[in-house]
């Protein structure tokens, strides 16, 4: 399972706007919504109904992230990552 994370930045040009995106995504009837896809979403809201297929929280094993280390990695790799996305034909940067 891939982690899924809703940040808000510090002095974000659309706060109200991000605030509104937190309050729909930690509402009760959309954490059920979104847990119902394929590639439902794990809640970490108390009493939110899953699919059966999706295991309980307490029955994964959490991997540690360093988060250090994944941005020096990101750093060290943004001009690869700027490329994503880019036309046919522009030259993509050695990672």
């Amino acid at each position: 399972m891939p982690p899924w994370v809703a940040v808000l930045m510090r002095g974000s040009s659309n706060l109200a706007q991000a605030k509104g995106l937190f309050g729909f995504l930690f509402s009760t009837e959309s954490a059920w919504q979104i847990g119902q896809y394929d590639c439902a979403l794990m809640t970490l809201l108390p009493n939110i109904p899953k699919p059966e297929w999706i295991p309980i929280l307490g029955g994964v094993n959490v991997t540690q992230i360093d988060n250090q280390a994944v941005y020096d990695a990101y750093l060290e790799n943004a001009d690869y990552f700027a490329s994503w996305g880019a036309p046919a034909g522009e030259t993509i940067p050695d990672p």
